[in-house]
């Protein structure tokens, strides 16, 4: 099943200053720490592709987390917002770090 929470407020802010906007939404059962940051890299590299030339990931809690280990790993990703970012899982279940001396882009928290 995939999320029906209402989209944050915030990202109609985004809207009105005339960003695209785009909601991923992962059913839960698939929707876990090893795969969904690498998901949210490779949106982020399709829109690259596609000729978007930012890409900003906004997600709260467990959204927020996967988005900020995904900056760490893909250089499709420009910026992150984090509303109160938490998952369940381990830094090794995710694999935090493999590859990557963390994350290398700004982000906001």
């Amino acid at each position: 099943m995939c999320s029906l929470a209402p989209t944050p407020e915030y990202i109609a802010a985004f809207r009105v200053a005339r960003w695209d906007t785009f909601r991923l939404n992962c059913p839960s059962i698939t929707d876990i720490l090893p795969d969904s940051p690498r998901t949210l890299e490779r949106e982020a590299e399709a829109l690259e592709r596609w000729g978007y030339q930012r890409v900003l990931l906004a997600g709260h809690s467990f959204g927020g987390s996967i988005s900020l280990i995904a900056v760490g790993r893909s250089d499709a990703i420009d910026a992150v917002i984090a509303t109160a970012p938490a998952a369940y899982g381990s830094a090794q279940s995710a694999k935090l770090g493999e590859g990557h001396s963390g994350p290398t882009r700004d982000f906001v928290v």
